[in-house]
């Protein structure tokens, strides 16, 4: 069999000749350009990723937290459909939620390219500050059955933070496991955890997402998860795996390498914003004024992942954005990408008292990558500055008409 095709203007050929061939075939592929001809180069047809067998199975908030999640998982190509069976804990009947939707994914895989299939499903209509089993499938094949709680609605509820666990293996993702179970055992009511960003070192690695759902399956599953996008996310402008792994509500600028949406909790709103795609910075700044001031949540809060007022980093792109903080009227600012914890408050580009303007947080590492602060006298805004090589976690807690924000470095356990 020999198949010609003429690529386009950027030497591209997108074509489906190939897709009868089994897997294990190897064809021939070379160019021809004037009459000169390339080499030869030995291709073979790979089978996806994956099995029908899900994984990688995170549950993230939707638009309300109370009543609506997202839960997305990994299947190979040949899985199409998908569905999630959920039922209130303690009861014996299923609902099937089949709002569903799906995606192919390229990754590289032992350096070569290969495709398996995201899924995402929306649940909506669910009961506020209720624990749901659930199981996602195709109908047929289905995950162990997992929990998770919905948040509570105009009543106390405690957030997670931590940032940049960024790892390549399992072994990698041991610091953030950590810090999830020193959490919970501060506080079990942990509504949901907000993750600053660099979830993987290479959003294009499949053995990095293998890495982090071999270690956090069963946390990644149970928690609710709402991540900004950080450079390793969206690294070589290509984020769709982040995108159908850490999902978030469609309500957003859609202008975004990474995720840009949000989502209320309790008595707050989490705006969630990409730092990593500069040229929708205005759409973003537009959207998120007219986000938070539209807004009757008592607490306004930011998610992102590169730091307005950094320690290590020198991201003068980011730093106007403390105009549209002051305008949106945001009362906590959460970042990564230091790898170091620091803190201040600032309004008007001014250091000021906690409560005269938002308080600015960069959460630290959750794995195993430190930085140390840089040319601190060119920063005058740093106040509290952490930087001991210990993972940080930070606790969230909405009491009444109190935000208390609580960090902890874990030492020794």
């Amino acid at each position: 069999i020999s198949i010609t095709a003429l690529s386009d203007a950027n030497g591209r050929i997108t074509t489906s000749a190939f897709n009868a061939l089994p897997v294990g075939t190897t064809f021939y592929a070379y160019a021809t350009l004037e009459g000169y001809s390339s080499q030869k180069m030995a291709m073979e047809i790979l089978p996806s990723l994956g099995s029908s067998t899900p994984q990688l199975v995170i549950v993230a908030p939707g638009n309300r937290s109370h009543r609506e999640a997202f839960i997305t998982w990994q299947t190979n190509l040949d899985t199409t459909s998908g569905v999630v069976r959920f039922r209130v804990k303690g009861t014996t009947s299923w609902t099937n939620a089949t709002d569903h939707s799906s995606h192919i994914i390229q990754v590289l895989n032992n350096n070569n390219m290969q495709e398996y299939r995201a899924h995402r499903v929306a649940l909506i209509n669910l009961s506020s500050n209720t624990e749901y089993e659930y199981q996602v499938g195709n109908g047929s094949v289905w995950s162990p059955i997992q929990t998770f709680k919905t948040s509570p609605f105009n009543q106390d509820t405690s957030m997670l933070f931590i940032a940049d666990p960024q790892a390549t293996g399992a072994a990698g993702y041991d610091g953030m496991a950590a810090l999830i179970n020193a959490a919970l055992t501060k506080n079990p009511d942990i509504s949901l955890t907000l993750l600053g960003g660099d979830v993987v070192e290479d959003t294009n690695m499949y053995a990095h997402w293998q890495g982090l759902n071999s270690r956090l399956a069963e946390q990644l599953a149970k928690m609710r998860f709402s991540s900004a996008s950080g450079n390793h996310d969206v690294i070589r402008d290509y984020g769709d795996p982040f995108n159908w792994a850490f999902t978030g509500p469609n309500n957003g600028t859609g202008a975004t390498l990474g995720a840009n949406y949000s989502f209320i909790v309790g008595n707050a709103i989490v705006a969630v914003i990409d730092t990593e795609t500069p040229s929708s910075f205005p759409a973003q700044k537009e959207w998120l004024i007219n986000t938070m001031n539209a807004s009757d949540r008592t607490f306004k809060i930011v998610l992102m992942h590169r730091s307005v007022y950094p320690a290590f980093n020198q991201d003068l792109h980011i730093r106007d954005w403390y105009e549209t903080m002051d305008a949106a009227n945001v009362d906590l600012v959460l970042s990564g990408h230091d790898h170091l914890y620091a803190r201040t408050a600032m309004a008007a580009n001014e250091k000021v008292a906690v409560g005269d303007g938002p308080v600015y947080v960069i959460g630290g590492s959750a794995g195993n990558k430190f930085y140390a602060s840089t040319n601190l006298e060119n920063r005058p805004w740093i106040d509290v500055l952490y930087e001991e090589q210990n993972n940080v976690y930070s606790l969230i807690d909405i009491v009444g008409d109190e935000l208390i924000f609580t960090a902890y470095a874990l030492i020794g356990g």
